[in-house]
């Protein structure tokens, strides 16, 4: 259900709420047999905590950590909470937020309600019941904390990465090695007036279809589509049909297409489809040689515009695609009672 790694010790919660550590002997021995929790974290190697179900503590370690103080600190009733021992973070039942450590950590707001706190040394993040995003440091450099409204974030002392209401994956702060870069959000506001006039067409010739069990690409069976996205202001086309997904929706049709870009730049899509009885989502993964990821394997979706399935659903890459890279280009059914055609226009910008 859950699990947390520390320096020398990890951590694991079931489903049933019960936890085990393994790694440092001394804190296995620290077990809390019998105990349930719904949330744990971990420290370092030494310390261990985990917030019961009514609301209270339970943190374990070994002598170290100096757990009299913790324990005597963080008795009251909780709803979320980060506990390090050298900084601690709690929301109370009445969402307040309270923090207090070293290295100056200390933030206390009872005028805002929250409903998540995430934390590391230097740096601490909570969401407010609205779901908007508080942090309490800047970072000197790098990309801009982003706006909007937010399912989790995870602080980091050099960066933070926050999951938005959309589905997508929003960092920011030092990117010196692509860190922030990558998942970050970028899509088009509203829809394409219009589309660049056509250019190669590829069309679905079955089988050609991927299963999520077969892992990330290369896929073998994927349809060879050569050269398209080529940037010459055309739209290459790739047309074909799909059953609707199963309950379950793993193992339903999804066909996929490899083909190499012919100019590098931001790839764009734009993916129509026939019925209005099924919903049809698109995700592009690209190898990029860079100095930053050497062949990384860059993985592209639009969640703002396909979380509904909305017609067209459009989007873009979230990197800059190398003109010679190999991509793999996935087209899935996601609900619906009838097969359906569809057409998918690509092209790049540079």
């Amino acid at each position: 259900m859950e699990v947390e790694a520390g320096g020398g010790l990890n951590c694991g919660m079931r489903s049933d709420g019960s936890v085990s550590c393994w790694g440092n002997d001394d804190m296995v021995a620290c077990n809390p047999d019998g105990e349930t929790f719904t949330k744990m974290n971990v420290a370092g190697d030494q310390l261990a905590s985990g917030l019961r179900a009514d609301g209270t503590l339970r943190v374990w370690g070994t002598e170290e950590t100096y757990m009299d103080d913790v324990i005597e600190e963080y008795t009251g009733n909780y709803k979320d909470m980060e506990i390090f021992g050298w900084a601690n973070c709690v929301i109370k039942m009445d969402d307040s937020l309270h923090c207090e450590g070293s290295n100056h950590m200390n933030w206390v707001d009872e005028e805002n309600d929250y409903q998540d706190v995430s934390m590391v040394l230097g740096q601490i993040c909570a969401l407010t019941i609205d779901r908007e995003m508080s942090c309490m440091f800047e970072y000197e450099d790098g990309i801009e904390m982003p706006t909007g409204t937010f399912e989790k974030v995870i602080a980091g002392m050099h960066h933070s990465c926050a999951l938005n209401t959309s589905g997508g994956i929003e960092c920011w702060g030092d990117d010196e090695f692509g860190q922030s870069t990558f998942g970050v959000s970028d899509t088009y506001e509203g829809e394409f007036e219009t589309l660049p006039e056509s250019g190669n067409v590829c069309v679905d010739t079955e089988p050609n279809d991927v299963s999520y069990d077969d892992g990330y690409p290369p896929w073998e069976q994927a349809q060879d589509c050569v050269e398209m996205a080529n940037g010459d202001g055309f739209a290459d086309t790739i047309s074909g049909a799909l059953d609707p997904m199963e309950p379950g929706w793993y193992d339903g049709d999804i066909d996929v297409y490899r083909f190499v870009v012919g100019e590098g730049g931001d790839i764009v899509g734009s993916l129509e489809w026939d019925s209005a009885y099924i919903g049809l989502d698109w995700m592009l993964y690209c190898y990029c040689e860079s100095e930053v990821f050497p062949w990384g394997l860059y993985k592209v979706s639009d969640p703002t515009e396909t979380e509904a399935y909305d017609k067209p659903a459009q989007g873009r890459s979230v990197v800059d695609i190398e003109t010679g890279s190999e991509c793999y280009l996935t087209v899935m059914s996601a609900w619906g009672e009838t097969m359906t055609e569809y057409t998918l226009s690509l092209w790049t910008e540079p």
